[in-house]
């Protein structure tokens, strides 16, 4: 088998890093105005939570190959052996997939941000034992696509309403 490094995907990546910029815009124009604490707090505290979450993204690597599969995220990695995975299973919440390995130690979660998602989740199931993969896995590799657009449309739907803000502020609509 071949080595496959997933990253989370761009078309993800890309508006999330031009969402935590046009908030760091949004903070210093809050800082220059000196208008609202309430709305310097607010967006301090919004890029507090984005900046480590874009860290995260940028750090995340799942590698399959011959031996197992590596999870890498911030400050941790783990190598799981194909033999090490009890069962490989799929949750669906709100149109999002998410691939649950579990093992002896504890189990792992992989959601389908990462790119090539169906790729990802046929190079598990061609591992690991098929007694080992529930059907649902199976059955939606065969049926459907396993990735959502919806959290990509999100952001940028935060995206362009954080550039209406910034619009709003420079001609002092608010």
């Amino acid at each position: 088998m071949d080595t496959h490094r997933y990253k989370i995907k761009r078309p993800f990546v890309i508006p999330f890093v031009l969402a935590v910029f046009l908030l760091v815009i949004l903070l210093f124009m809050s800082l220059l105005h000196r208008r609202s604490a309430a709305e310097t707090v607010v967006l301090t505290i919004f890029l507090c939570a984005a900046l480590p979450v874009l860290g995260e993204m940028f750090y995340r690597l799942v590698t399959t190959n011959a031996s197992g599969l590596t999870i890498r995220k911030f400050l941790r990695t783990r190598a799981i052996p194909w033999e090490n995975i009890n069962q490989v299973g799929l949750v669906m919440v709100r149109r999002k997939t998410y691939l649950l390995l579990t093992t002896r130690r504890g189990f792992y979660i992989l959601s389908s941000a990462y790119g090539d998602f169906p790729r990802l989740v046929r190079d598990i199931t061609d591992q690991v034992p098929f007694d080992r993969v529930d059907a649902e896995v199976r059955q939606q590799l065969e049926e459907g696509p396993l990735v959502n657009r919806g959290d990509v449309l999100s952001i940028w739907l935060a995206v362009i309403l954080m550039i209406g803000l910034i619009v709003m502020k420079l001609f002092g609509v608010i």
